[in-house]
């Protein structure tokens, strides 16, 4: 009797640690499915903010070049000038680059990653 009473005791307890470990896997995956779903949502809305200004861009550069084209009596001059500063932009762009972009990607991904650390250690901290 005090045998199978044992027996019964570690069988439970075995089957609570595999619920339990089921139970954590799961939540485990939808954790990578929501950060994973917050991380495409960040690209995509960046891609498209990205055509967007970069047509804006274009646009406005062809009415500034047409625009000093007219002004200088050449159109070839306008148009000249337009890619003139953007080959110094794209210079300076290139020389920054990890500064302008590697640090706010970074700044970004990790608040996706580890805002429920943030989120646990509040909690633990009003307790």
């Amino acid at each position: 009797m005090l045998k199978s009473g044992f027996a019964k005791v570690i069988t439970d307890m075995t089957d609570s640690i595999r619920k339990y470990i089921e139970i954590r896997l799961n939540l485990a995956k939808l954790d990578v499915l929501e950060k994973s779903a917050k991380i495409l949502s960040l690209l995509l809305s960046a891609i498209f903010l990205f055509i967007i200004f970069m047509l804006f861009l274009f646009f406005i550069s062809l009415t500034i070049a047409k625009w000093l084209g007219q002004l200088m009596n050449s159109d070839a001059l306008g148009y000249l000038i337009i890619a003139v500063i953007y080959l110094i932009s794209g210079i300076i762009v290139l020389r920054y680059r990890r500064k302008l972009f590697l640090g706010s990607a970074i700044k970004h991904l990790s608040e996706i990653f580890f805002e429920d650390t943030e989120e646990d250690e509040n909690e633990k901290d009003q307790t």
